[in-house]
C-alpha cells in the first residue's frame, strides 16, 4: 500500500531587507513598509524616500517567497503567502518580522509606524494582530484587513494605533466590492478608520504619503 505522509520542520534562513537612512540616537520615527504581491524591496522601497530624513528611518522586508513574474526567465517578484499552506505561511512572517524589528533594538521613545501595501496590507494586519509590535500608525494602502483577523485580538492590538484605508479612485485591483468588504470588516472590528482616497491607480501616491510626513 502507498502511503504519504507530510511533515514539517523548523529551519534557519538568511533573509533580505531594504533601508533608508540609519537608526541613531536622533531618530525619532520608524516606518515599516511592507511591498505587494510580486514586488521587490529594493525597488519598492523608493516610493518612500519622501519618508527619509535626519530623523526617520524607513525598513522594507522582502518576503521570502520569489518566483518568476513570467514564465521561466526574466524579472523576479516576492509574495507573503498563498493558498498552500497559508497558516504555515503566515506564521513564518509573522516570526520573521518580529525578529527582524527586534534587530533593530529600537528605544522605547521611538515611533513606529507601518505601511502595507496591496498583499502587504494584510500581511501587516496580521502581523500587528499578533500583538508583539505595537504600531502608532497602521496604513492599509491599496489592500484590506483580511477576513480571517481574530476580532478580540485585533481590536487589543490595534486599540492605540491610528488606521487609515488609503486607496486610488482608479485603483483596478480596489475596487467597489472590494471597498464594500473593506467597510464591513472595519465595522466587525468596531475600529476608528480614516479613509484617504487619491486621484491614481494601484500605486504609493508620493503626495498623499507626504501628509505623513
Amino acid at each position: 500500500m502507498f502511503m504519504q505522509n507530510e511533515q514539517y520542520i523548523t529551519i534557519t534562513q538568511e533573509v533580505k531587507y531594504s533601508s533608508l537612512g540609519n537608526i541613531s540616537a536622533d531618530t525619532k520615527k520608524v516606518w515599516i513598509v511592507l511591498h505587494g504581491y510580486g514586488q521587490l524591496s529594493r525597488f519598492f522601497i523608493r516610493k518612500f524616500s519622501v519618508l527619509e530624513s535626519p530623523i526617520s528611518f524607513v525598513i522594507a522586508p522582502q518576503a521570502t517567497s520569489k518566483f518568476y513574474l513570467k514564465n521561466n526567465g526574466g524579472r523576479v517578484g516576492a509574495n507573503w503567502m498563498t493558498k498552500e499552506d497559508r497558516l504555515v505561511d503566515i506564521r513564518n512572517y509573522t516570526t520573521y518580522l518580529n525578529q527582524l524589528y527586534d534587530s533593530l533594538k529600537l528605544p522605547e521613545t521611538v515611533e513606529v509606524n507601518v505601511i502595507g501595501f496591496s498583499q502587504g496590507a494584510a500581511t501587516a494586519s496580521r502581523w500587528l494582530a499578533d500583538g508583539y509590535v505595537k504600531a502608532s500608525n497602521l496604513l492599509l494602502w491599496s489592500g484590506i484587513f483580511p477576513p480571517d483577523l481574530d476580532i478580540i485580538n485585533t481590536q487589543n492590538a490595534l486599540s492605540k494605533t491610528n488606521v487609515y484605508n488609503i486607496y486610488g479612485l482608479v485603483d483596478p485591483y480596489f475596487t467597489t466590492n472590494k471597498a464594500k468588504e473593506q467597510e464591513a470588516i472595519i465595522t466587525e472590528l468596531k475600529l476608528d478608520v480614516k479613509h484617504i482616497k487619491f486621484d491614481g491607480g494601484h500605486d504609493i501616491d508620493s503626495k498623499t504619503l507626504e501628509q505623513f510626513v
